[in-house]
C-alpha cells in the first residue's frame, strides 16, 4: 500500500481531523457527488512531483487540497460560520506533522476564502486549504 491507497492512508488521516474541528457534519477522503449535510469537507490529490534518487527509491512532495464547504448565503454570516475552522485545521496539522505516519511531513499549508458553483448551480462558499506533503517512495521493479 502506499500513502495514497488502501486503509490509514492520508486522506484518511485528514478526515479524521476534519470531522474533529468545531461542528463539521461530514468529512470525506474525496470528493462526492450530492452532499447534503452543511458544513462538509472534501479532500483530492491536486499536484505533485517525483524525485527520483535511485533505481529503487526516490520521494514524493504532493499538494492536497482540502475543501470546507457551506452554503452560501450571506457572506458576513458565511465568514463568521467558517472562520472558526481556520486554526484549528492547521493546529491539528501541526500536532502531528506525520499524519500517524502515512507521510514524512506536512512541508506547508495554505488556504484562501472561496466560493464554488456546486452540483446543478448550488452556491457555497467556504475554505480552501491545500496541503504539502513530502512522502519517501520505494520503487520494486
Amino acid at each position: 500500500m502506499s500513502w495514497i491507497e488502501g486503509t490509514g492512508n492520508v486522506f484518511d488521516e485528514l478526515v479524521e481531523i476534519e470531522e474533529d474541528i468545531v461542528s463539521t457534519k461530514v468529512a470525506k477522503p474525496t470528493a462526492v457527488d450530492g452532499m447534503a449535510e452543511f458544513p462538509f469537507w472534501i479532500n483530492y490529490p491536486v499536484s505533485g512531483e517525483f524525485d527520483i534518487q535511485s533505481s529503487n527509491w526516490g520521494y514524493g512532495l504532493h499538494t492536497i487540497r482540502c475543501e470546507l464547504h457551506v452554503m452560501r448565503g450571506a457572506l458576513a454570516d458565511n465568514e463568521k460560520e467558517i472562520r472558526p475552522y481556520l486554526q484549528p485545521f492547521y493546529k491539528e496539522l501541526c500536532k502531528d506533522p506525520t499524519l500517524s505516519g502515512t507521510v514524512e511531513g506536512v512541508n506547508a499549508i495554505r488556504y484562501k476564502f472561496t466560493g464554488w458553483d456546486y452540483q446543478s448551480g448550488e452556491k457555497h462558499i467556504g475554505i480552501e486549504f491545500e496541503v504539502d506533503v513530502k512522502v519517501d517512495e520505494t520503487f520494486t521493479p
